[in-house]
């Protein structure tokens, strides 16, 4: 059983222009004075920057010179749904290909799709080893000086990312960050927004701003409480927050979260078999389920039940609005040596229910 993403989405309103080509700098695009204000809902349609990138200098491919080209060779950095990902059958697709595989349709080109860091796009240009990139890259002045872009092709807006175990409610402005551990990707726009804006004006301690070669080790790091927050653009951190909709969370009297479940859509309280996704362990601290020791809950008529990950329990519970109280479970005796992990899983998991005070999906 894989790991569940217990996280939640802020969104924070700045418009920046996706290209077809590009490489990591220095300046990032300057956001406006209004542009902070955090919501729960999906972005409204935005407008390109102002901003206009510098004129292409050689000319562009076309149907009518394609014949000379064979093969388009492209790069992509597929850690970042949904433009570019790899699915279950390990081939990479997103809309950044589906739209890089028309465009060499109707060249007459065959199009070959390489996977690179983000921050690794600019060499392999450089180098010659890739004709072109495409992976949600935005345009900013000092990139549009060192590669060649088309015309703007998507506007996106931007995320951040918090775990649910965290009590952040919302964003109010870019300084607000300055209280948190904020992670970001390697040559993004976002990196160098904050190295600018924050770091080097010591609004935000270096201590606490961390830079990683994927998204996924940053969404993982935030998981497990290594980071407060990870900024990134809208729709990728949208489908992260997504994957982790639909949880029951339980927390305790003064509002810690001691247990998430799936099933990852909405579903009531009572009469849903839900799936442990995260529980706090000895430590205190969140963390995910153990692979391979599914443990699930279903609440039905006061009676609680289910498998701890090895064992088998029942208890009763109350509820009165959000409140919830679960009486001391009742549980089979059996030890199981595997998979490692599970039964320190099932003590800790079973334990958190004592203190168990409220909850909601």
């Amino acid at each position: 059983m894989k790991r569940n993403k217990a996280i939640s989405l802020f969104v924070i309103f700045m418009a920046l222009a996706l290209l077809l080509a590009g490489c990591s700098s220095d300046t990032p695009v300057n956001p406006t004075a209004s542009a902070l204000e955090p919501t729960s809902e999906a972005p409204p349609a935005a407008s390109p920057t102002s901003q206009e990138p510098t004129p292409v200098t050689e000319e562009p491919i076309t149907e009518k010179d394609a014949g000379a080209v064979q093969k388009l060779i492209v790069g992509v950095s597929a850690d970042y749904y949904p433009f570019e990902y790899y699915t279950p059958d390990f081939q990479i697709d997103g809309f950044d290909v589906a739209l890089i595989r028309e465009i060499g349709q109707r060249l007459g080109v065959d199009v070959e799709i390489k996977d690179y860091t983000f921050d690794g796009l600019g060499g392999a240009l450089e180098l010659e080893q890739i004709d072109v990139a495409i992976s949600a890259i935005s345009v900013t002045p000092e990139r549009a000086t060192q590669v060649d872009f088309t015309d703007i092709y998507f506007v996106g807006e931007d995320g951040v990312l918090a775990s649910d175990a965290s009590d952040i409610e919302k964003i109010p402005s870019l300084d607000a960050l300055a209280a948190y551990r904020v992670g970001v990707q390697s040559g993004t726009v976002y990196e160098d927004l904050l190295e600018n804006k924050l770091v080097e004006t010591g609004i935000l301690p270096e201590n606490q701003f961390f830079v990683y070669r994927s998204a996924e080790e940053a969404v993982r790091n935030l998981i497990e409480g290594q980071i407060d927050l990870f900024m990134l653009d809208y729709q990728p951190a949208k489908a992260i927050a997504d994957s982790g909709a639909g949880k029951l969370v339980l927390k305790n009297k003064r509002g810690k979260v001691l247990l998430t479940f799936g099933p990852g859509q909405t579903a009531p309280l009572e009469g849903t078999e839900w799936v442990l996704a995260t529980y706090m362990d000895a430590n205190g601290a969140l963390i995910g389920a153990t692979p391979g020791a599914e443990a699930t809950a279903v609440f039905a008529n006061g009676g609680l039940t289910g498998n701890a990950g090895c064992n088998e329990y029942n208890a009763s519970y109350e509820l009165e609005g959000d409140d919830i109280t679960i009486s001391q479970a009742v549980t089979t005796r059996k030890f199981c040596k595997q998979p490692e992990g599970v039964m320190e899983q099932e003590t800790d998991f079973m334990s958190a229910y004592g203190e168990v005070s409220q909850y909601r999906i």
